[in-house]
């Protein structure tokens, strides 16, 4: 995801010629996208004086950028990069990515090879949020893909064999969003002119400028209209055959989930909570599969009404945790961490329900799969998932801005994921999967986008 960070850069109006290993230009960057392995990035850069001051800068608030426009480059591997229209949807780790260019959709490869789609490329107002096109989605494991096509169909990809089944439609297809697993694709449609207006239409009704755009405020977008009421099917993608079913509220780990009329839930073909439980969905994980529901009769949290623990089911599993969540009266399956903060002292692993004692007092990480805690050794950081702990070699003060997988330690800063210190920080870009740091030219100031090209550290 972009990282925003600042720096005024009072350049001349036209950008110099990048040297050999840079990405991008020297030029302002309000914000980055890439995969964890660093192979691609889209830069959202201000390469022209669009505001006519005779300088390069971007300057940032709550709501908008102010200055000159960012615009978006896609950078394969190294280099100026090219511009885009925008990017429009990527698999997990981004072996495949979709990008719009010219107005048309662009698929491309692990190798970069490139193949156009000819899908549908009218928008909706729901990319600022899920950050994937209406018109084409990627399935998480890269497996398959499905996208819209310009007469209404539902094309399916194989990938990487490129092998197409194309799934005619009748009613509006809205989107058609593919599963982790590329198994399974909720496809939601709009079959009549419920609202009496004349048109049939989605929420919020077709967008045809780019939402992607570098400039875009995320924060304050209006909800759309409801519009004409929309229905949900389940397309299953390695037959084609469309599924019309009102008991399923979702898919995990490929296997269609079921709330049944008795208010059990059954996954795949395991019921993994009876009705007497009556379910409530708090979050879900792809692998292992399992359903994190919490159970009671009471809907609106209260004084009398406290917070129910939450249950991690799938099958042959029905675990307790000492993870309370509050009962809203509604399912929520969006994809959860595997970890969850108890105490000071302990982690729940939902993959299985079980607790994980830390080797010291936790410090800084709630979800992440690296935490840090403070030993009798001094600070490390401790991997959840491997249940290993690697001293820094330090004892500090742990900042309190500190969040995600880098923290700050009496000034200094260290990545969790590999327990090395990262010299200048405040020229950080991004760090990759293998711990490899790419850094912007200059460090930025306070309310300014940094300056490109990025430049990753030597080996």
């Amino acid at each position: 995801m972009a990282r925003l960070v600042a720096l005024v850069i009072p350049l001349l109006c036209r950008v110099a010629a990048g040297a050999p290993g840079d990405i991008g230009v020297a030029a302002p960057i309000a914000g980055i996208m890439a995969p964890d392995d660093g192979r691609w990035f889209v830069l959202c850069q201000a390469r022209d004086d669009t505001d006519h001051d005779g300088k390069l800068e971007i300057r940032f608030d709550i709501h908008h950028n102010h200055g000159d426009l960012a615009k978006p480059y896609l950078v394969l591997g190294t280099g100026a990069g090219e511009l885009i229209d925008y990017p429009a949807a990527e698999s997990t780790h981004g072996e495949w990515f979709a990008i719009v260019r010219g107005h048309k959709l662009e698929l491309i490869d692990p190798a970069f090879h490139r193949v156009v789609l000819p899908a549908d490329l009218t928008n909706d107002l729901e990319w600022n949020d899920t950050k994937n096109s209406r018109f084409i989605s990627i399935a998480g494991n890269a497996k398959r893909l499905a996208y819209i096509r310009t007469d209404n169909a539902i094309v399916i990809r194989e990938l990487p064999s490129g092998a197409e089944r194309v799934v005619p439609m009748t009613e509006k297809v809205w989107r058609a969003t593919v599963d982790p697993t590329g198994t399974w694709a909720e496809v939601k449609v709009i079959r009549a002119d419920t609202d009496h207006d004349g048109h049939i239409e989605w929420p919020g009704g077709p967008q045809t400028s780019s939402l992607a755009g570098c400039n875009v405020d995320i924060l304050h977008q209006r909800q759309p209209h409801a519009n004409d009421a929309v229905t949900t099917r389940w397309l299953e993608l390695a037959t084609g055959k469309l599924v019309d079913d009102p008991t399923v509220i979702g898919t995990v780990g490929g296997e269609l989930l079921h709330r049944m009329k008795d208010d059990s839930l059954v996954l795949g073909a395991q019921r993994i909570a009876d009705g007497a439980c009556h379910a409530q969905v708090a979050g879900v994980l792809e692998a292992p599969a399992r359903v994190l529901v919490t159970c009671g009769s009471t809907i609106t949290p209260s004084p009398d009404a406290p917070e129910a623990a939450i249950v991690v089911a799938g099958a042959g599993l029905s675990k307790a945790t000492r993870v309370k969540e509050y009962r809203y009266g509604r399912d929520t399956l969006s994809r959860h961490e595997r970890f969850e903060y108890i105490d000071d002292r302990t982690f729940v692993d939902f993959a299985d329900g079980s607790e994980i004692a830390l080797p010291g007092k936790h410090v800084a990480g709630w979800r992440e799969r690296f935490v840090l805690v403070d030993t009798p050794s001094g600070l490390a950081t401790f991997d959840l998932e491997r249940r290993l702990a690697t001293q820094l070699g330090v004892h500090g003060t742990v900042s309190s801005d500190s969040f995600g997988d880098q923290v700050e330690i009496d000034g200094a800063t260290y990545d969790l994921r590999f327990a090395k210190k990262l010299a200048a920080p405040d020229t950080i870009a991004f760090v990759d999967a293998i711990g490899r740091v790419l850094r912007f030219s200059a460090p930025a100031k306070s309310g300014y986008a940094p300056s490109g090209p990025l430049r990753w550290d030597p080996p």
